[in-house]
């Protein structure tokens, strides 16, 4: 490693080595260093350890990116992305790690300088796996066990109006500090700095005939075509992807139209999945459905939550048809850089301004944005300035009466329109109780108890439940809001909440008809858990 420069030492002779050699198909950087997006934070309130997903490009190959070629003259590589899965950390060594005071919190969506070191004592350092992203489908390879040897917080996200947008971190006293662990970080590396009326006619008095006409027979009209049914459809799926969030729109003749999330679970939580779901496990894959009978299926997308939009980049079925061939709706947030990559290689996607105003959708199904607070926390600003979905479904013998899915989006950022006369929620964040998740809950239908579905995953081997969700406390309040048994269900338990015992099986609110025989062969075909 030749000279200090201005920001990674070593990373430039990296850079050199890389422009005068093939685009490198290996993510991992040379120098351990990467450029890293926050992109999941979850925190146990069982035992108060937290999980961190950081997604990563090499710091040589974001430098050639950003400077346009590299020092000889030849092109930049395309940017590999790489993932470091950090799992039941804790919390002391976080907050040393990455810098942050008691009061703060890491933030989704937050960038840093990583400087990554092999091995880790899991007592004091924030150890986890380093792996290529398509691992968790099988493919790709792993590096095993590295730790965080020094962090350089890069930008946080910050409310701008409707916008979430990237700033540069709080500086002064209390603030997240740049540079942490100066005794820990290689001598070489120096931190980084700052990125009709139709009117009748009077008819005159009827002057009787002389004489009496014979009186026809008139065959009396037909009477009036039915009215059309009101807007809606016949049923929403909530799919059992494990650890994650994807939901399922079904119209009156049990044909799939809307996708609301197309998630899949990280590395770590692959065994909350039912086997159908494992695209590691080729023998047993079936896969979601890929697209209906009219060729007319789409996806709205929560937010760029891994485990709300992964299962976008699956495997292609045996027709060839990948979901990412679907139309997508999807909010303009701060992305990570595998999510950045994955979107702009989407065919036909749709950005939502965030704080963009209701949209119909068609068929009664309205599109709200979630606004965050004023003075929101940079930890809650991405799960709440996404998308939601008002949806209208036949149940309890009611046609097209309103469900809402919010992803991971509090009820409180949305309208009152959006909120009022629900028939059926999905629980918000798979049960979460972080950052008021569970406060505010609307309220459920006057004729009896309102229809819930928890969507979220335990492990098969352990029966451990993913981060705790749903959160005990998180399930008294929506009991208390009247969202409850007999019309609560779940996507890993059934009937039972946090009780086990583990049962995977796809939830359906409204009709619980058979699919068309088109669908047998996927992993969506099948309801486990009913909610008519």
């Amino acid at each position: 490693m030749a000279s200090d420069g201005p920001f990674w030492t070593g990373v430039f002779d990296a850079v050199q080595k890389q422009g005068k050699s093939p685009a490198p198909k290996d993510p991992k950087s040379p120098s351990d260093v990467y450029l890293a997006n926050l992109n999941k934070v979850d925190r146990d309130p069982r035992d108060g350890t937290w999980y961190l997903l950081f997604d990563m490009v090499p710091a040589e190959a974001s430098l050639l990116a950003l400077g346009g070629r590299s020092g000889d003259g030849s092109p930049p590589p395309i940017v590999p992305t790489i993932l470091f899965h950090a799992t039941e950390v804790l919390q002391p060594n976080v907050y040393a790690a990455l810098g942050l005071e008691s009061t703060d919190e890491p933030a989704e969506g937050s960038w840093y300088v990583l400087y990554l070191q092999p091995d880790g004592d899991p007592k004091t350092d924030v150890t986890g796996e380093l792996y290529h992203p398509d691992a968790d489908f099988g493919a790709g390879v792993t590096y095993k066990t590295w730790h965080i040897a020094a962090a350089d917080l890069m930008s946080v996200p910050m409310q701008k109006g409707p916008d979430v947008i990237l700033g540069a971190p709080p500086a002064g006293p209390g603030a997240a500090r740049q540079g942490t662990l100066a005794t820990k970080r290689p001598k070489t590396y120096k931190p980084v700095q700052g990125t009709g009326i139709i009117k009748l006619r009077r008819f005159k008095a009827f002057k009787r005939s002389a004489v009496l006409l014979p009186l026809r027979r008139v065959r009396p009209p037909p009477p009036p075509p039915p009215p059309p049914p009101p807007a809606g459809f016949g049923a929403i799926g909530v799919m059992d992807v494990g650890q994650g969030g994807c939901n399922l729109v079904f119209d009156r003749n049990l044909e799939p139209a809307v996708y609301y999330d197309v998630g899949y679970p990280l590395g770590f939580f692959r065994n909350s999945l039912p086997f159908t779901m494992r695209a590691d496990l080729p023998g047993q894959w079936l896969g979601p459905i890929y697209q209906n009978t009219a060729n007319t299926l789409q996806i709205v997308l929560s937010h760029w939550d891994w485990d709300h939009w992964r299962l976008g980049a699956c495997p292609a079925n045996g027709l060839g048809q990948h979901l990412a061939q679907l139309p997508w709706m999807a909010p303009n947030q701060p992305m990570g850089p595998t999510a950045t990559v994955f979107a702009n290689a989407l065919p036909l996607a749709t950005s939502v301004p965030l704080g963009a105003p209701a949209q119909a959708l068609g068929n009664g199904i309205v599109r709200y944005s979630n606004v965050a607070p004023p003075g929101a926390t940079p930890a809650m600003l991405i799960n709440n300035s996404g998308l939601s979905l008002q949806i209208p479904v036949d149940l309890a013998g009611q046609p097209g009466v309103p469900v809402l899915l919010t992803g991971d989006g509090n009820f409180s950022g949305l309208p009152l329109a959006a909120r009022a006369g629900l028939a059926g929620i999905g629980a918000v964040h798979h049960g979460s109780g972080n950052h008021g998740a569970d406060q505010n809950l609307p309220a459920a239908p006057f004729f009896g108890p309102g229809y819930i579905a928890y969507s979220y995953g335990i492990s098969a081997v352990t029966g451990n439940h993913a981060y705790g969700f749903p959160a005990p406390a998180a399930v008294v309040n929506y009991v208390a809001a009247q969202w409850t048994a007999p019309n609560a269900q779940t996507t890993a338990e059934g009937a039972n909440i946090n009780v086990g015992p583990a049962a995977h099986g796809n939830i359906r609110m409204g009709d619980q008809g058979a699919l068309h025989a088109n669908y047998q062969n996927t992993a969506f075909f099948a309801v486990g858990h009913a909610l008519p």
